[in-house]
């Protein structure tokens, strides 16, 4: 450990372009701190004290850069310029029809395509010098052109992903275009609490503040319909181990899937929802807050580390993500490859897919407008 703040800045490899790539280590005082990558404006890792007074890993990453230039997973991620799905066909926006690239399934468009913002360098700037208000930041810049992944505009983003001293990681997206274009942008952390590579996560307690959530149709992508989440295994107000929301044997496993052999219509479809996307991958409608002001809305408990992650954003909407699709054979940071359910993602965001086009948390930006939202991800331990 060190007693003053500092920031390291390290290679990590060069791209299939020739595009030489930067990690920056943002590290406060106790030893707790960040790793970043200019290369998909990335969080590689995220290390905080745990219960014993250690410090742990707890963001999910890959140990090398050709991992992320694929990156199925969308690990540790800036994803844009939508997050989320939405069918590949035409639709308008802003008076001009856009046809947004399959690339995922049959019609599908993820995550803002097929490169997307995190499969892109971006310019990155230490903008506060270490130990200035507690923190440490860097600003992840760049331009995505019009035409860019069939978006409409030149969208000018900023993120600025900054580490404090109160164990927070704190990150800030800006946005401006010069045409109405579509913008929700996501941070896109799968965390581990026990520490990345401990096996699944499905000890973990989970609860997020919402009492409805976005029906999906078959190629989940949401449909407009906001359902209720009261009497359904989809109430996660009062919290409950991830467990209960994933298939497979064990005491806890699919405990609350069973509600569709025995519930009413709404605990048969939540129920259901969750056994079609394996586990828990659904957008929650978050309280109502004023344009700017952030509220705590989820929390995830690790009980072996003691670590306990808070989520507080000024978002609408939070999509919550078991992991059930993690498991390819590529190395984690932490040397073997993730396995499935060894992450819950926790991604603030806008209301996803042209059914809320004209919602006014919908991905609309509108010319003149501008976008800004903050994300914060504050970490503890009991």
């Amino acid at each position: 450990m060190t007693s003053e703040w500092h920031i390291d800045t390290t290679p990590f490899g060069t791209t299939g372009r020739g595009e030489p790539v930067t990690r920056f280590d943002l590290v406060a005082p106790d030893g707790s701190g960040v790793a970043l990558l200019d290369y998909g404006a990335t969080v590689l890792e995220v290390r905080v004290p745990d219960r014993a007074g250690g410090l742990r890993n707890v963001a999910l990453g890959h140990r090398d850069l050709g991992a992320y230039e694929t990156n199925p997973e969308y690990l540790g991620v800036t994803v844009g310029r939508t997050a989320g799905r939405r069918p590949a066909t035409p639709v308008d926006v802003g008076g001009t029809t856009v046809h947004l690239p399959a690339n995922e399934g049959d019609g599908v468009h993820l995550h803002g395509g097929p490169v997307g913002f995190h499969r892109r360098l971006w310019n990155a700037e230490v903008r506060r010098e270490p130990g200035q208000d507690g923190l440490a930041e860097v600003t992840f810049a760049r331009v995505s052109d019009d035409g860019e992944d069939g978006y409409p505009g030149r969208l000018e983003v900023r993120v600025h992903v900054a580490w404090t001293e109160r164990h927070e990681l704190r990150i800030r997206t800006e946005g401006a275009s010069d045409r109405t274009t579509l913008f929700a942008p996501t941070h896109h952390g799968t965390w581990n609490l026990e520490g990345a590579g401990a096996g699944p996560a499905t000890e973990h307690e989970l609860s997020v503040d919402a009492d409805a959530y976005l029906a999906l149709d078959d190629l989940g992508v949401a449909t407009g319909e906001v359902r209720p989440v009261r009497g359904t295994p989809l109430d996660l107000r009062d919290g409950t181990p991830v467990a209960t929301l994933v298939p497979g044997d064990g005491p806890l496993r699919g405990r609350r899937l069973d509600v569709a052999a025995t519930g009413d219509g709404e605990a048969h479809a939540a129920a259901e929802f969750l056994r079609r996307t394996h586990g828990l991958d659904a957008a929650f409608v978050l309280p109502p807050t004023e344009s700017g002001v952030l509220r705590p809305v989820a929390t995830l408990h690790a009980p072996r580390s003691g670590i306990t992650m808070t989520v507080i954003t000024d978002e609408p909407a939070l999509q919550a993500y078991t992991g059930s699709f993690l498991g390819r054979d590529v190395p984690g940071t932490h040397g073997t490859p993730h396995v499935p359910y060894g992450g819950v993602a926790l991604e603030p965001q806008r209301f996803p897919g042209p059914a809320f086009h004209d919602h006014p948390f919908g991905a609309v930006l509108v010319h003149g407008e501008g976008y800004r939202s903050e994300n914060v991800f504050r970490f503890g331990k009991d």
